[in-house]
């Protein structure tokens, strides 16, 4: 840690507003000290009973503004009309399977798309399933899973939608990004033991 974010990592991974809004928090620092715990409900930043019971006496305040963005999570009218799980989210919706199809080798595509959720995260974690010799598959499906997500994320909160091509790509430079530093770290811890 040495008190400074990292932009260049943080541009790349994060929309501008965003990182707006991470450089308006100090970062982490030897310098500053441990951190904390403290309860923001109190003025010395105790926890106790009686904070949290006035803090949930003001819940309708908290709770209304909070509310708006629940309200836009389930009333949202995305490409799925059945229940939302996490299989859906990450495998199985209509707009995420071009994604995998794309990533996934054609010899794996039926055990990963039939798999239950213990079986799918077992295949991958396991087996070479991936179509780039370049990366290892499990860091692919790592970095993919993360991905997803946070493109979903864009696109329900914020209407930003990316192609499956682009998220593919975003996903193969990111996953070659990991692997170098996973392996400069690991010839760095054995020549440090040499």
């Amino acid at each position: 840690m040495n008190g400074r974010w990292d932009w260049d990592v943080l541009r790349n991974l994060l929309p501008s507003h965003i990182c707006d809004r991470i450089a308006a928090i100090v970062p982490p620092s030897f310098s500053a000290g441990p951190d904390s715990v403290t309860w923001g409900a109190d003025s010395r930043g105790a926890f106790s009973l009686k904070s949290a019971y006035k803090l949930i006496k003001n819940l309708p305040q908290i709770e209304s503004t909070s509310s708006k963005h629940f309200d836009e999570v389930w009333s949202w009218q995305g490409p799925q009309r059945g229940p939302e799980t996490i299989m859906h989210s990450l495998r199985d919706c209509v707009t995420i399977r071009p994604f995998w199809e794309k990533l996934v080798h054609p010899r794996w595509v039926t055990d990963f798309f039939d798999s239950d959720v213990r079986n799918w995260l077992s295949l991958n974690f396991s087996q070479n399933c991936g179509v780039f010799d370049a990366v290892e598959w499990h860091t692919v499906f790592g970095v993919g899973i993360w991905i997803l997500w946070k493109a979903r994320n864009m696109w329900v909160f914020e209407g930003v939608h990316e192609s499956s091509v682009a998220l593919v790509c975003k996903v193969f430079s990111f996953s070659l990004s990991v692997q170098r530093a996973l392996h400069r770290s690991a010839r760095s811890l054995v020549s440090h033991h040499l």
